[in-house]
């Protein structure tokens, strides 16, 4: 085990377990973390409760801002702010619609999770906590940014003398004290449950972290083979790490392809406004709108396309190997392995998932600026 002990503990910033309990704690919270399975009625009564009350809560808050899309169509400025708030909320809504439905596999993976953690030996938890500190920045860099972001929306208003934090339209009025009110306080509730958008992506952004990290702990395995009982233990926890990233992909693909097109929307819709608006404040808050859009695409890519990268490099930890004290058998099964080490582990329906890849973010941005570019000059000529 001496590969294991090369590592400096003293570099170790964060412990991944206090870290993704703190995430859990969090997510119990807002409800989106699965419960478990062996937890009481009452825990998951309360939970499936909670859980509707904040779909209901954002459907309504999303149907006031498509209200209000409608009613400004034939201002196309107007119209890109209300839509541009209509995608952060509904992209918090369909988040909790898609976690619903897949909830029971999540709960799966997530268990897995925890249960690693808890029996992994010491070396293993190094090797972890080093993956884990890797990412360790994007994490809080995305949640600082989510809560200044969601902060100068709120605070926004009352600078510029708005009424609500949203531009959302009613069907009735609003000049009453008591109706003024429970729309403030619906808003507001709307925008702080608008936190769970994060809370997802890091429980999915986890889920890949964690597959990343047993990869990396099977090639330190890989280094000290010396017998075929051993090559066959570390082909075979291959295979599982394949399944656990598949079943993963399938519980969380269109949460995926989902946020790629909305955050291409609201980079446009949020994008207008920073060419027609003077206000400092109005660009403030669309600029932290479009960054912390932009950031969610980059820590989901650099997890993903480090998973993949770790799961490349493996074959060149298998050609490194000691190939000597294995039968022909077992070299023929590592030639099937090294091929197979060369497909990226992440697919959907059969199709690689190159785009959440860093290069794939730059074609994003590339597209989403010529499309507001195309955009813009449209509306000008009009």
């Amino acid at each position: 085990m001496k590969c294991f002990d090369s590592y400096d503990k003293s570099n170790f910033k964060t412990d991944p377990q206090h870290a993704i309990n703190f995430f859990k704690k969090l997510g119990r919270f807002w409800t989106i973390w699965p419960v478990s399975a062996n937890a009481s009625r009452f825990t998951k009564v309360y939970h499936e409760c909670s859980l509707w009350f904040i779909i209901i809560n954002l459907f309504f808050a999303s149907l006031t801002l498509w209200m209000s899309v409608c009613v400004y169509h034939k201002y196309p400025i107007l119209m890109a702010k209300n839509l541009s708030q209509l995608m952060i909320i509904s992209d918090s809504f369909t988040h909790l619609v898609l976690y619903r439905i897949n909830r029971s596999e999540l709960q799966v993976l997530v268990q897995e999770v925890f249960d690693f953690m808890k029996n992994s030996k010491q070396n293993e938890k190094y090797i972890m906590r080093k993956h884990y500190n890797r990412f360790l920045g994007h994490y809080t860099i995305l949640i600082v940014l989510y809560v200044i972001a969601s902060l100068a929306f709120f605070c926004g208003a009352f600078i510029l003398g708005k009424k609500f934090p949203m531009d959302a339209s009613y069907p009735f009025s609003t000049d009453s004290i008591l109706v003024s009110s429970i729309i403030f306080t619906h808003q507001t509730f709307s925008i702080v449950q608008n936190s769970v958008l994060i809370m997802i992506d890091l429980l999915v952004i986890t889920l890949f972290w964690y597959a990343g990290a047993r990869i990396k702990i099977l090639g330190y395995k890989f280094k000290i083979v010396d017998s075929n009982e051993k090559l066959k233990n570390c082909i075979k926890e291959h295979q599982k790490i394949i399944q656990y990233v598949a079943s993963i992909v399938k519980a969380v693909r269109f949460i995926l392809y989902k946020t790629i097109s909305i955050v291409a929307i609201i980079i446009i819709s949020a994008g207008l406004q920073l060419l027609y608006y003077d206000a400092k404040v109005v660009i403030s808050q669309f600029s932290l709108i479009i960054i912390v859009a932009c950031f969610r695409i980059i820590t989901y890519s650099s997890t993903i396309e480090e998973m993949n990268q770790l799961n490349e490099d493996l074959r060149w930890t298998v050609y490194k190997s000691s190939w000597f004290c294995i039968t022909s058998e077992m070299k023929q099964c590592l030639q099937i392995f090294i091929h197979r080490c060369q497909i990226p582990l992440v697919t959907i329906d059969g199709q690689l998932l190159n785009i959440m890849s860093l290069a794939f973010f730059a074609k994003l941005i590339y597209s989403t600026v010529s499309h507001l570019t195309t955009l813009r000059a449209i509306i000008e000529r009009s």
